[in-house]
């Protein structure tokens, strides 16, 4: 005589398995770009995704790079869906100079980065 496990038991039992996955297999930590290729002096919104640590520091307030005219000021824009993370969000003016620029920003985990293309 064989022995079946209840569909409700077995039901429960993934769902406790789903439940206790990491955040991190959700989202990865990252930036992204849009539009990641962009027109000399046009606008580019970045969006950068950190998970937090048990007792966290305030993210930086702005990010640079070579390819932005002026730091990009940052807002919190919510956890990014996952209930888990923090996302900020900003946009500013790109350089005249065509280009591939590197973004990057320090998250409390690491440091994420992507890559901005500028054409003429």
């Amino acid at each position: 005589m064989k022995t079946r496990i209840p569909a409700v038991i077995a039901l429960a039992a993934t769902a406790a398995l789903v439940s206790v996955a990491p955040a991190s297999a959700t989202r990865p930590q990252q930036v992204t770009l849009w539009p990641p290729t962009v027109s000399s002096g046009q606008s580019v919104t970045v969006t950068i995704y950190c998970f937090p640590p048990a007792q966290q520091t305030p993210l930086a307030t702005t990010v640079d790079s070579r390819g932005f005219l002026a730091p990009i000021p940052l807002h919190y824009t919510g956890n990014g869906g996952t209930g888990f993370g923090w996302e900020v969000q900003g946009t500013g003016r790109t350089v005249r100079t065509p280009g591939r620029y590197t973004v990057s920003y320090d998250c409390w985990s690491g440091r994420v980065s992507t890559e901005l293309v500028v054409t003429a």
